[in-house]
């Protein structure tokens, strides 16, 4: 192929690249490669569009250039599009002469830079703090009357934060006042959520609170989001319900992510009760209640400990059909493990805590409670309780009976209980019992004797020694 003078249809090349791209990633292939450019002739703009596209993915942006000057040469119809594909993956690697070389070559072949070449361009500088070429492009596009769309000012306020050229990003809304641009109300939102996604809070609400007098503009549902995160954020529930009432008072729509935030700012404050109350308002109002409002406020109240208002939760989930996801599942589990250390809650929230079980083993989740009941039953036994550790097993056994659990199930997939609507099963060795009376001396207490038959009769021990298989007689 090398000494082969025969003219190259780009057509060709680009079938060999595409089929061979490993042939070429080595130095001496790529020189190899660089020789048979010259022999390509005669392709039309799209046969070579698409050859200076394979030509850029193997990172071969100068030969990619050299097509595009060959084809100005041979007469090909230059578009802005070529152009593109090569000025695109020079400001993604932050070649900014190569691109301002290519920006001139583009303008001296008669090719008019385009609404995505100047795009690639204002994300370029912007991401370099570059505001004064900025400016220039800007000012470009309005002597052409290329107009910017909120996608373009968006982006470019994006970068400058990216870069933390918050001023810049600032200039960007001034520069294009002082145009005869107005901003919408979406641009303001890109500016506040960067103040909140980078943590500059006090500077998302100075910025809000200049919306009307200073821009006039009228915030949207979009606008209360970030700010209503950056309030839990930083601790102030409060500051989040009032820009929930703000929201209502404005005439605006409140959606299933202001619910959600506004249900964490209520448990923040511990208002349990009007936390459930605004999920029954959403559902008057005819917002549907998603998932992740549901596990947004599970989480918050896992972090505080609240028991008896997760099982509601877990509750009301059921109701609606609600399945609990992986994330919320195992966050539940790591919940019980760690209450398991925490005599008193067990105590007082036992119920709740078996309800939350049920939920567990109803959605696939292998968990036994004897994680957080035997820890308990310990405590018992070295301060030497035995009447209380008869009352807390009594109220085991009922709220078993009361969810209509039935025995041990059989094993699901992978070792996983399936889904049923009792309890699942679980069992306690017993030492636990026979120990500890014989230690307190509660042998003669009838009702001690009584519990252990029910516990017994229930399932709920387990053996302490293997079951012996009847000896089978020897014939001889």
């Amino acid at each position: 192929m090398e000494a082969s003078t025969a003219r190259i249809h780009p057509t060709s090349l680009r079938q060999l690249l595409r089929e061979q791209p490993d042939r070429f990633r080595q130095p001496e292939d790529a020189q190899r490669l660089c020789a048979l450019l010259p022999r390509v002739k005669g392709g039309t703009m799209y046969a070579y569009s698409a050859l200076i596209r394979e030509l850029v993915q193997l990172n071969f942006l100068r030969e990619g250039v050299q097509f595009l000057i060959r084809m100005d040469a041979e007469g090909v119809k230059m578009t802005p599009q070529v152009f593109n594909i090569v000025l695109h993956a020079y400001a993604k690697q932050g070649s900014i002469d190569s691109m301002n070389d290519l920006v001139d070559i583009m303008k001296a072949c008669d090719a008019t830079p385009d609404l995505y070449t100047y795009s690639t361009l204002l994300n370029a500088y912007a991401r370099q703090g570059d505001a004064d070429s900025c400016q220039r492009v800007i000012q470009e596009m309005l002597q052409r009357k290329i107009k910017m769309d909120e996608h373009i000012m968006g982006n470019l306020i994006e970068c400058f934060f990216k870069v933390n050229k918050q001023e810049n990003a600032l200039q960007v809304v001034e520069v294009l006042s002082s145009l005869g641009i107005v901003p919408s109300i979406a641009t303001h939102n890109v500016i506040i959520n960067q103040f909140v996604k980078h943590g500059q809070f006090d500077q998302a609400f100075a910025y809000y609170a200049g919306l009307h007098a200073r821009h006039g503009v009228k915030p949207d549902e979009l606008t209360y989001t970030p700010l209503m995160q950056a309030s839990i954020k930083r601790g102030r529930p409060d500051e989040a319900i009032e820009l929930f009432d703000a929201l209502k008072r404005s005439g605006l729509q409140p959606n299933v992510q202001h619910y959600s935030l506004l249900v964490q700012a209520r448990a923040e404050k511990n208002e349990f009760e009007r936390a459930v109350a605004q999920l029954d308002e959403m559902a008057a109002g005819g917002v549907e209640v998603d998932d992740r409002l549901y596990f947004d406020y599970a989480k918050a109240l896992l972090d505080r400990g609240r028991v008896r208002e997760m099982a509601d939760v877990c509750a009301r989930m059921e109701r609606v059909g609600q399945r609990l996801d992986r994330e919320t599942g195992l966050r539940i589990v790591r919940f019980l493990d760690r209450v398991g250390t925490e005599t008193a809650t067990v105590r007082d929230h036992v119920e709740s805590l078996l309800a939350l079980v049920r939920v567990l083993h109803k959605h696939r989740f292998g968990y036994r409670p004897t994680t957080f009941l035997e820890p308990y039953l310990d405590e018992c036994k070295k301060e030497e309780k035995p009447e209380e550790a008869v009352q807390f097993m009594q109220r085991v056994l009922k709220a078993r009976e009361e969810s209509g659990g039935e025995g041990e199930g059989k094993g699901g997939e992978q070792g996983v209980p399936p889904a049923t609507a009792g309890t699942p099963s679980f069992r306690l060795h017993p030492t636990y019992f026979f120990a500890f009376t014989s230690q307190c001396r509660i042998r003669r207490f009838g009702r001690t004797r009584k519990l252990l038959e029910q516990l017994r009769d229930a399932g709920l021990f387990k053996s302490s020694t293997a079951a012996k298989k009847p000896r089978q007689p020897q014939l001889d």
